[in-house]
């Protein structure tokens, strides 16, 4: 099915417009980006007419459970406006911390795809390097540094938004755990690390870079 059938059919599931083109982009750029890291192992990626658990969910990987298939799920009711509202926060931290701007639309559908694409790799590689919130004032990249001292102060707040919701233990861990921790420095150096006018090529050594990445320090002899 392509991009405007989708749309198509999202919208005359009663979804609207801005929700469902979004959708669509969100579902086709994750499918491509786990294409290029997992080859012929692709993952499905569904769109649900239903909202997250966590209202500010807009796209997640689940992992095999109770004899159900690992995929995506792109969460379509409000998608337009969350992404909206996570480009200006990002936009933000690159602008005034890295001096990057603007940010491309673009650049944040590929970010967030890498973000859960890396979740993927976590559950079948667990050996995989992480990055850990301790790292932040000792890791040799500069940049690094930033961005892990910007991901600890935006899953601080997150997880302190959570608490005031009363939301359940099991939820919290799942959003600001060191999983999501992980993923979420892979998203933002993605951002840190992108270019104007990225070539295709380039790009797709790009989404292996970040999402495959490895902190020096920890790296295996």
């Amino acid at each position: 099915m392509d991009a405007q059938t989708t749309v198509d059919a999202l919208i005359a599931a009663g979804m609207n417009e801005d929700d469902a083109k979004a959708a669509a982009d969100v579902a086709v750029t994750v499918g491509n980006v786990d294409e290029h890291i997992f080859g012929e192992g692709v993952s499905r990626v569904l769109i649900s007419q239903q909202p997250h658990t966590y209202s500010d969910t807009s796209v997640a990987y689940h992992a095999p459970q109770g004899g159900e298939e690992e995929c995506y799920a792109v969460y379509g009711p409000g998608l337009f406006k969350r992404l909206q509202t996570h480009h200006q926060v990002q936009h933000l931290f690159l602008e005034t911390v890295l001096g990057r701007s603007p940010l491309d639309f673009r650049w944040l559908l590929w970010a967030i795809s890498c973000h859960e694409v890396r979740h993927r790799l976590q559950h079948h590689r667990r050996s995989v390097m992480r990055f850990f919130r301790n790292e932040r004032q000792t890791h040799p990249d500069r940049t690094l540094r930033l961005v892990l001292e910007y991901v600890y102060r935006y899953l601080r707040e997150k997880k302190r938004m959570l608490y005031s919701q009363r939301a359940k233990r099991d939820l919290i861990e799942c959003c600001t755990g060191d999983d999501e921790f992980d993923g979420q420095v892979v998203e933002v150096l993605f951002l840190a690390r992108v270019q104007e006018h990225i070539s295709d090529e380039d790009l797709r050594s790009l989404w292996r870079e970040v999402v495959l990445i490895e902190p020096p320090q920890q790296k295996s002899r």
